[in-house]
């Protein structure tokens, strides 16, 4: 499954699709940012018996650990299929927190996998072409003007290097 409609929103609305990372956090001059990963469904048959979708990505600290002051990382269901805008940052939710990612041990790449079979049979039942879920921590911004960021890797170039979906279909 290839993703798309994936970047970091910016609180003030600016939306920057994903160029190698998405970021997930805040910035040295406070603006809070959140991150979308969305997955095309339009590679699943529309009879196929979805039992298991999980999403894989690779995640590291970038800047300075944002999990001490923030808490672990919120991942939201959301519907964001045509587009991503401002009002996003905090609406769209079709399912708020269907998954935590708790603080890394290290700065070194982490690998993350969370679980959306649920989510993307709704999607399906919905009609959407994509899923797309929000991550972010709840408590952004820190107020101390020192960015605070987690980065999820998403090359444009490299399939290896963003993320993933892991899809079980029932025969």
């Amino acid at each position: 499954m290839v993703f798309d409609r994936s970047g970091t929103l910016i609180r003030d609305g600016a939306f920057f699709p994903m160029n190698g990372s998405i970021e997930v956090g805040d910035n040295n001059g406070d603006q809070a940012f959140c991150g979308f990963v969305s997955l095309n469904l339009n590679s699943v048959p529309s009879t196929a018996n979805v039992t298991r979708v999980v999403l894989n990505l690779r995640a590291r600290i970038a800047f300075n650990d944002p999990f001490p002051a923030f808490g672990p990382m919120t991942v939201d269901h959301v519907n964001v299929v045509s587009g991503i805008t401002a009002p996003d940052y905090v609406g769209a939710t079709l399912s708020a927190s269907i998954a935590t990612v708790p603080a890394f041990p290290t700065t070194a790449p982490q690998d993350v996998a969370i679980d959306v079979t649920d989510e993307v049979n709704v999607d399906r039942a919905a009609g959407r072409p994509i899923s797309s879920f929000r991550f972010r921590f709840d408590a952004a911004p820190s107020r101390d003007l020192i960015r605070n960021i987690v980065d999820i890797e998403a090359s444009t170039d490299d399939p290896a290097g963003r993320p993933s979906a892991t899809v079980t279909i029932q025969r």
